[in-house]
């Protein structure tokens, strides 16, 4: 094709739809939990254009079953088998799934809460400093 073509001329690209695989960890800590009835709710849910698969840890121990949804990486922390049918039959193969569905693990606004509290904490403790020190000299030559 020749370079001097204009761009409204030239065939538009639209990207390969990516479709979303979901891994669903079998580790032995989320299978103490649970993981194996999740991944069969799964496996019999999703939508047949989304790819179920068990994976090792990943990672989140502790907070499992847990499931990770690819490409886009959205978390499912502490799955039942109740919540795995929903995400399958609401949200897998929906276009809005990651306008709706946020990570629960990664959520900055909880660390922004986190600061908020140490600075008051910090600032609390200068405060309780300042008077000790304030009325140690008071008393300190009576």
């Amino acid at each position: 094709m020749p370079d001097n073509l204009s761009d409204e001329r030239r065939p538009k690209r639209t990207p390969p739809k990516k479709t979303p695989k979901v891994l669903a960890c079998q580790n032995v800590t989320c299978q103490q939990q649970g993981a194996e009835a999740v991944l069969k709710v799964l496996q019999q849910q999703a939508p047949a254009e989304v790819t179920v698969e068990a994976s090792g840890c990943l990672g989140q121990c502790g907070n499992g079953p847990v499931i990770l949804v690819q490409p886009e990486n959205i978390w499912h922390l502490r799955v039942s088998p109740q919540v795995a049918k929903r995400i399958a039959t609401e949200q897998l193969g929906d276009d809005d799934l990651f306008k709706r569905s946020q990570p629960s693990n990664h959520n900055h606004s909880s660390q922004k809460f986190i600061w908020m509290g140490a600075v008051a904490v910090g600032l609390f403790l200068l405060l309780c400093i300042g008077a000790a020190l304030t009325l140690g000299a008071k008393y300190r030559y009576l």
